[in-house]
């Protein structure tokens, strides 16, 4: 299934007609280039494209000219492994990697479009993804058992100064005070 393409861009009625047919792929190329650097992505490339892989880790090829040549200008699922398709549904289909794109990249341009396909520009934007990847990853990584590290602490120093049952009794009363509209009751929480 398809995550994003060329053509869904450089197809629509927006597109700049001025830019070049490879414009609509500079953001994909981007995120691209970002799982290859982090090793997510799928078996295909794995075996298929390896020396492609290795231009754009020696920087020798771009992102969108990787997804020209190894992906028919689509960005599909198979072009990822199991964890890099778990955070591109997550990051990259939530919009969540356009919202960083835009406000890192498209800061002067006129559309994302203009946003030039460079390593500079690759650089600033993948300090958004590393970061919303190590977020994610926390996340994911969570034990079930750990639902408090959601609950927002007002200051780390109320921490140190309440013994452990008074910190648990003070989150069991703000998950009942949250879910009472589920059923949660107060009963066991003294």
């Amino acid at each position: 299934m398809a995550i994003d393409r060329i053509d869904w861009h450089n197809g629509a009625d927006n597109f700049p007609k001025e830019l070049a047919h490879e414009s609509g792929g500079t953001h994909i190329g981007m995120f691209i280039t970002w799982v290859l650097y982090n090793n997510l992505e799928g078996d295909l490339h794995k075996t298929n494209s390896v020396e492609s892989v290795n231009s754009i880790k020696a920087r020798k090829m771009t992102g969108t000219k990787f997804l020209i040549k190894e992906c028919d200008e689509k960005f599909l699922e198979d072009d990822l492994g199991q964890e890099g398709l778990e955070f591109a549904k997550h990051y990259y289909e939530q919009n969540t990697y356009y919202e960083d794109y835009e406000k890192t990249l498209v800061t002067t341009e006129p559309t994302l479009y203009h946003v030039q396909d460079t390593w500079g520009n690759y650089d600033k934007i993948s300090t958004y993804i590393d970061s919303a990847f190590k977020k994610w990853r926390e996340i994911k990584n969570r034990k079930w058992w750990q639902f408090w590290l959601q609950i927002p602490i007002k200051s780390a120093s109320s921490l140190t100064r309440k013994p452990p049952r008074v910190l648990i009794t003070r989150c069991a009363q703000r998950l009942t005070r949250k879910y009472s509209g589920f059923g949660a009751t107060e009963a066991g929480v003294r």
